[in-house]
């Protein structure tokens, strides 16, 4: 499934927070952890000493690190997941001052450029066990074909690694009382679907959990739920329906990743997927 678990680094403690579950992913998969650093020009020598004094201390498999000078960071972390069996991890810093996109801009971009699904890691990652077989994969659909193409990744990790997979949607019940014509619709009507689903993501024969939620917020229905089962992973697709080319992730996607006590595993859909790099910064 994965060969290698790409974290790129950036020297801060932020970024540092994906370690954790990218070494949980690596134990896993059987995987070796590849770290990586994009610096400016005259960097590459303490960005080398940084990247091995992290891999001296990690408990799982390394490659030698690998660093590169560029402006273009988003890129080259993609390019660098797209050898066979790459998978990216890494965190959001969440800036935005004009959207309400809560992921970093490189976050953004790597999720804009690259062609797989991503592990992002959210400021309200739990502290504590870092393990992932045996967990609870919570997978979110809200019932379009954009959201539920995460539907094979999620029952291609449940399998890989033993988790026990849930789907939840949520429905705004003032939205499904005004398209019914009537009081919201109950539970079972919408269940159905979300319970073939979570059979159709059943492993070894075992069924795998359901559940509908009700709320206006569907993104803190998402997170509360993610705590309460506790959910080792979320994994969904965005929808990415911002309006802007380089935003390559819907709000509530990038809400969940910013709340969520659990890494989430982003995936978007092809469709979704504009041309051309987004430009580098400024020098």
């Amino acid at each position: 499934m994965y060969r290698t678990v790409v974290v790129p680094l950036d020297g801060s403690e932020l970024a540092e927070r994906a370690l954790r579950p990218a070494s949980a992913v690596a134990r896993a998969a059987g995987a070796e952890l590849q770290l990586m650093r994009v610096v400016g020009a005259g960097g590459t020598e303490e960005a080398h000493r940084y990247l091995e004094g992290w891999a001296a201390r990690l408990d799982v498999p390394c490659r030698p690190p690998y660093v590169i000078e560029s402006d273009w960071v988003a890129e080259c972390i993609a390019n660098a997941a797209e050898e066979p069996g790459a998978l990216i991890c890494l965190t959001s810093h969440g800036s935005s001052g004009v959207r309400r996109v809560l992921l970093g801009s490189v976050a953004e971009d790597v999720l804009r450029l690259g062609s797989g699904p991503v592990l992002v890691v959210g400021p309200e990652l739990a502290t504590g066990s870092s393990t992932l077989r045996g967990g609870r994969l919570l997978v979110c659909t809200d019932g379009s074909a954009f959201s539920e193409s995460i539907l094979p990744v999620a029952a291609e990790w449940a399998s890989r690694f033993g988790l026990e997979p849930w789907v939840t949607s949520v429905v705004d019940p003032d939205a499904a009382a005004r398209a019914a014509g009537r009081e919201p619709v109950p539970d079972t009507v919408d269940s159905a679907h979300v319970e073939r689903l979570a059979r159709g993501l059943g492993v070894n024969g075992t069924v795998g959990g359901w559940e509908v939620l009700y709320d206006r917020d569907p993104a803190a229905a998402i997170v509360d739920f993610a705590a309460r089962l506790p959910a080792a992973i979320v994994a969904m697709a965005t929808h990415g329906t911002t309006g802007l080319a380089r935003v390559a992730i819907g709000s509530v996607a990038a809400d969940v990743v910013r709340h969520a006590p659990c890494p989430v595993l982003v995936l978007r859909p092809d469709g979704l997927h504009d041309e051309g790099p987004a430009e580098p910064p400024a020098s």
